[in-house]
């Protein structure tokens, strides 16, 4: 075990701590059910990737390559989730909402496909490691125009909120 799956594992154990005490605090309001989904992409995310660093046989890096992917793919799709209902945006945006997550079911179709990425190998310090594939500059163009889109809308609502609202 390196010092980046330890890393990745704390981070999932923050964030599934983090999510569920969130969500469990009131589980009928639904900025705390996309929080937790956000979380729960992030566990997937970090854990796929320290188990892949850190696995002996191809066969199980490739297991937990796919399982740090659907988590890359679904982690910024449910940051932008959150910002549209933490701005009080999603009744407005339903149509986004499913368009955004249409696009990561997508983006499912070519990792599984291989399209995304190929199967990892060793690569720098670590036992297994990505390899980038035909459609991977895509996938991160969509996470960073989500991402930089979030971020948009956030800056966006602090610019023009007053009061309690804007702290």
């Amino acid at each position: 075990m390196n010092s980046l799956s330890l890393a990745c594992f704390a981070t999932a154990l923050t964030n599934i701590c983090v999510g569920f005490f969130v969500y469990f605090s009131n589980k009928e309001k639904p900025l705390n059910k996309v929080w937790l989904i956000l979380n729960l992409s992030t566990v997937l995310w970090s854990t796929g990737l320290g188990m892949m660093i850190i696995s002996q046989s191809k066969n199980m890096a490739t297991i937990w390559l796919r399982v740090h992917y659907i988590g890359a793919i679904f982690t910024p799709i449910a940051f932008l989730h959150f910002v549209y209902v933490f701005l009080n945006l999603e009744n407005k945006s339903r149509t986004f909402i499913k368009i955004i997550y249409a696009i990561g079911a997508i983006l499912i179709l070519f990792l599984f496909a291989g399209l995304l990425v190929k199967s990892p190998a060793p690569k720098y310090w670590f036992n297994f490691y990505t390899v980038q594939n035909t459609y991977y500059l895509l996938f991160s163009v969509v996470v960073a125009l989500f991402l930089v889109y979030a971020h948009y809308l956030l800056f966006a609502a602090f610019l023009l909120s007053t009061g309690t609202r804007r702290l």
